[in-house]
């Protein structure tokens, strides 16, 4: 059985829906942010793949960008490896680039 395809074409449906939503909700003070819950299931990323999730900041304020930046995070949809951190790790990050500027 290939989930591949149907995965594939779910996550297109996923993104594809942001881009739209982003498109219609213009904000100049625009912050959100997408977590990944959990991998695909193995028939689609094979025996042995990583637990890691992705978690996107998208953001229009120029400093959490560039706080999130100095932190290792990378621009862009597609994750690279080694992931940055384990979860627990996340929410200081997200803390330290949300402070008030200085």
């Amino acid at each position: 059985m290939n989930f591949t395809p149907g995965y594939v074409d779910a996550m297109s449906y996923d993104l594809t829906t942001l881009a739209g939503y982003l498109q219609r909700h213009t904000n100049p003070d625009l912050v959100m942010i997408l977590l990944g819950d959990h991998q695909p299931p193995a028939l689609v990323t094979g025996q042995g793949a990583s637990w890691d999730v992705p978690v996107h900041v998208i953001t229009s304020r120029t400093s959490i960008r560039e706080r999130l930046l100095a932190r290792g995070f990378r621009p862009g949809f597609t994750p690279d490896r080694p992931s940055l951190a384990r979860m627990h790790a996340l929410l200081p990050m997200l803390i330290e680039a949300f402070g008030d500027p200085e």
